[in-house]
C-alpha cells in the first residue's frame, strides 16, 4: 500500500511506516462495525455506540492518510514540542484525537476532501444518540422495538459512508475490499428491520393516502413510504418515512408554452413540448430574489455542491430556509462567514473566522498561495 501524502522526514534519514497507523485505524473501524452488526439484536445500545465509533475511525483514517498529526486535536502542541516527542506519545496512545466536527472540517481545509452536508447530518445524528447512551438515559431506545429506530439511522449513515469509501477513497481502502463488502452485505441484510418499521407505520401511510397524500417507492430503501409534497409551489419533494431519504426536484412552467419543466439537478431542465432548456442564470432570474447591490446579499453559497456562484435562494415565510438551485438541497440554516462575510448555507460557521468557509480559507490559511 502506498501513501503519497505521508511526510515523515526524520533527522536521521529513517522513515517510519505510516502504513501501520492507517492499517491499525482501518482494522479498528472494521472491528467496531462488525461488533455493531453482531450486537444489533442482543445489545442494541452497544450496537449504536460501536457503530458511531466505526464511522469516526473511518473518517480519521482518511485524515491520517494525509499525515498522522492531523488526527491530533492540538496541532500547535505538535509545533511546540516537536514531531518526535508527540509521535512517541501518539504510538503509546497518549493523545487526544479530533471529534467528528473537527475531523470533517480538517478533511476539507487540509485535504480538500468534502463530506456533504447530508452525510454529515446522518453521521452527527448517530453521534448524538451515541452520546445520550454513553452519558445518560436515552428513552428512544428503551422500548420494546428499538431496532426500528436504530436500523434506519444506521442504514442511512452507512449508505453515505460506504459511498465515500468506495467511490471517492477507494485508492486508500481497496486493500480492505473483502471486509468492507462483507460488512456492507450484513448491514444491507438489516432490511428486515426497515420492513418492520414500514409495517408499523403502514396504517399511518394508508390514513394519509385516504386523506389525499401520495407516496412513492423510496429510491434508497425501496419501500413505498416516500411522501410527496409540493413545497413552496416550487419543489417536488419525496421524503421517506422509513429511512428519511429526501429527494427534491424543482419545477417551473416553460416560458414559451407553459408546459411544466422538472429540474433534477444542476439547474438543467428541458421542456417536453418546445425543447426550451433552463440553465442556472435563467433559473436564478426566474425564481431568485431581486438583490439590491447596496443591500446585504440574500443568495448564499451552497456547502453541499459548492457551486462557484451563490446558488441558495431564501425560502419560507420568513426566509428561514434556503433552496440551492444547483443541487436542489433544501437547507434549514445559513449565515455569514466570520472571516470573509459571505453568506453560506449548509455548513457550521462557528469556527469560520479561523478555518474559513467554502468561499475563503479563513485567517489560518489567509497567506497560503
Amino acid at each position: 500500500m502506498e501513501f503519497e501524502h505521508f511526510h515523515f522526514d526524520d533527522d536521521d534519514g529513517s522513515t517510519p511506516e505510516p502504513e501501520k497507523y492507517f492499517d491499525s485505524l482501518v482494522r479498528n473501524a472494521i472491528d467496531f462495525l462488525r461488533k455493531s452488526v453482531d450486537e444489533l439484536e442482543k445489545a442494541p445500545k452497544y450496537s449504536v455506540i460501536n457503530f458511531y465509533t466505526a464511522i469516526e475511525l473511518f473518517l480519521k483514517a482518511r485524515l491520517l492518510a494525509e499525515h498522522w498529526t492531523l488526527i491530533l486535536t492540538d496541532l500547535n502542541r505538535v509545533k511546540k514540542k516537536g514531531e518526535e516527542t508527540i509521535r512517541s506519545k501518539f504510538e503509546e496512545g497518549d493523545f487526544v484525537s479530533v471529534g467528528l466536527k473537527k475531523c470533517v472540517k480538517r478533511l476539507y481545509d487540509t485535504c480538500e476532501v468534502k463530506i456533504s452536508a447530508k452525510a454529515f447530518e446522518y453521521f452527527d445524528e448517530v453521534r448524538k444518540h451515541r452520546n445520550k447512551m454513553v452519558h445518560f438515559f436515552h428513552s428512544d431506545y428503551s422500548g420494546t422495538k428499538p431496532l426500528e429506530t436504530i436500523v434506519p439511522e444506521q442504514w442511512s449513515a452507512w449508505f453515505h459512508l460506504h459511498r465515500l469509501i468506495v467511490d471517492e477513497w477507494w485508492d486508500y481502502f481497496h486493500p480492505y475490499e473483502e471486509e468492507i463488502e462483507s460488512l456492507h452485505e450484513s448491514i444491507q441484510g438489516n432490511w428486515k428491520y426497515l420492513e418492520a418499521k414500514y409495517q408499523e407505520i403502514l396504517p399511518q401511510i394508508e390514513a394519509e393516502k385516504k386523506a389525499g397524500a401520495t407516496f412513492y417507492k423510496c429510491i434508497l430503501c425501496k419501500h413505498e413510504a416516500a411522501k410527496f409534497e409540493d413545497l413552496y409551489d416550487l419543489i417536488y419533494s419525496r421524503s421517506c418515512m422509513v429511512c428519511h431519504y429526501q429527494e427534491n426536484k424543482i419545477h417551473i412552467p416553460c416560458p414559451e408554452c407553459k408546459t411544466e419543466i422538472v429540474i433534477v439537478d444542476q439547474s438543467i431542465g428541458q421542456c417536453s413540448q418546445c425543447d426550451f432548456e433552463t440553465d442556472f442564470d435563467y433559473l436564478r432570474s426566474k425564481v431568485g430574489p431581486y438583490e439590491d447591490p447596496k443591500e446585504d446579499p440574500e443568495v448564499a453559497y451552497c456547502a453541499e455542491c459548492e457551486h462557484p456562484e451563490p446558488s441558495v435562494i431564501p425560502m419560507g415565510e420568513y426566509d428561514e430556509e434556503g433552496l440551492c438551485l444547483n443541487c436542489n438541497t433544501l437547507h434549514d440554516y445559513k449565515g455569514q462567514c466570520h472571516y470573509c462575510g459571505e453568506l453560506c448555507a449548509g455548513m457550521d460557521l462557528e469556527a469560520s473566522y479561523s478555518f474559513g468557509c467554502i468561499f475563503c480559507k479563513g485567517s489560518f490559511r489567509a497567506d497560503d498561495h
